[in-house]
């Protein structure tokens, strides 16, 4: 062999030694973009559970509220109607009870006060 011959394999060699490691490199490279990747998922899905606890907790909050007040405006609405039943059955008229103080009326305004729409 002269040292033409040996010259093409050892630089084919080195190119494919070279080759190979960069091959690793990328590979090295990929495998720790992939577990940063995985961790930043992990965290995000971390802060939208905790965003979504806090969330719930705050409708539920809003809803207990929600409730008493209806709650609230339903024995109102309950304590006027019998007001009126009474008077009613006595034969008397009180001008100072109120128009929704009907079943009709008073239903209707209930209604509106659970679906927050208007009363008609």
């Amino acid at each position: 062999m002269n040292q033409d011959e040996t010259f093409p394999d050892s630089w084919l060699d080195g190119a494919m030694n070279r080759a190979l490691e960069a091959d690793q490199d990328a590979f090295l490279s990929v495998a720790e973009s992939r577990r940063e990747a995985e961790e930043l998922l992990l965290e995000a899905r971390r802060q939208a559970a905790s965003i979504e606890a806090r969330a719930d907790r705050r409708m539920a909050t809003v809803q207990k509220e929600r409730a008493k007040v209806l709650r609230r405006q339903l024995e109102t609405l309950q304590r006027h109607h019998r007001r009126a039943a009474l008077f009613k059955e006595a034969g008397e008229e009180r001008f100072d009870t109120p128009a929704w103080a009907e079943p009709g009326v008073a239903a209707r305004r209930l209604a509106a006060l659970l679906t927050g729409g208007m009363e008609g």
